[in-house]
């Protein structure tokens, strides 16, 4: 498993099914989302919305074309794998972004571009103070931050705001948003898509290891979910669609 403490994104991860939140474009920001190390099974399937026409005495029907949906994808029996304390801490994060992802902004507790300065500042402070720690507590520190930051967006700063947009990547090469405008770069690249459902297995079957933190968690070695995605447009991304482009695969 790549370290997530590194520097870079890790070009092993680049074809791997990654979640994201929407506008995030920094490295540090990225790496808040979640990939996909065990390659789950992904379908993607789209409707197409027809009314027909039934002329009387006629052999059949005439089909009046109304729309195209939006496109559906179904990430089923995918593995949060954990061998190790670290990436049972890893992993134990993941879960708590895909349950953040699905929540509003609600209540009283506000996370605007204030509460993350002032987080960013005491992290420092405190990464001063820390410059010998261990990896092992770099690492948990890291997942603290992780957990401390979901739902960060740029929707995160309104009480009432909806969940987060995400972008979905998966077989394709991780490139520039420049890069991805200009050339096809494989399947699909950064779709901004949204939670539907999100399906968690707590099984019996295995061994549960605990995560690498001073009150450790107990972590599945082997943790089953279920997610359902569903693409979302902008009014911009709808007005801005060519379909000549589409069918080259320089749109997303």
């Amino acid at each position: 498993m790549a370290n997530p403490i590194s520097s870079k994104e890790p070009t092993e991860n680049q074809f791997k099914i990654r979640l994201v939140a929407a506008g995030a474009q920094s490295i540090e920001a990225r790496r808040r989302g979640v990939t996909f190390e065990v390659t789950p099974e992904l379908n993607e399937t789209r409707s197409v919305q027809y009314e027909f026409l039934d002329p009387v005495h006629a052999p059949g029907q005439i089909a009046v074309y109304k729309r195209s949906m939006s496109r559906k994808f179904q990430l089923t029996s995918v593995k949060l794998v954990s061998r190790t304390p670290e990436e049972a801490s890893i992993n134990l994060a993941y879960l708590w972004t895909l349950r953040g992802w699905t929540m509003p902004v609600f209540g009283t507790e506000r996370t605007g571009k204030n509460d993350t300065s002032r987080s960013a500042s005491a992290s420092d402070s405190q990464g001063g103070r820390d410059a010998g720690a261990t990896t092992e507590k770099r690492t948990t520190s890291y997942i603290s931050d992780i957990i401390q930051g979901l739902n960060q967006g740029a929707s995160s700063e309104y009480l009432g705001a909806p969940p987060q947009v995400l972008q979905l990547s998966a077989y394709s090469r991780q490139g520039t948003a420049s890069q991805s405008a200009q050339k096809s770069i494989g399947h699909l690249y950064r779709v901004p898509v949204v939670i539907e459902s999100l399906g968690i297995n707590y099984p019996t079957d295995c061994d549960y290891i605990p995560t690498d933190e001073e009150h450790p968690t107990p972590m599945p070695t082997v943790m089953m979910i279920d997610l359902s995605l569903s693409e979302t447009l902008s009014p911009n991304q709808l007005s801005s669609f060519d379909l000549s482009k589409y069918r080259r695969g320089d749109l997303r």
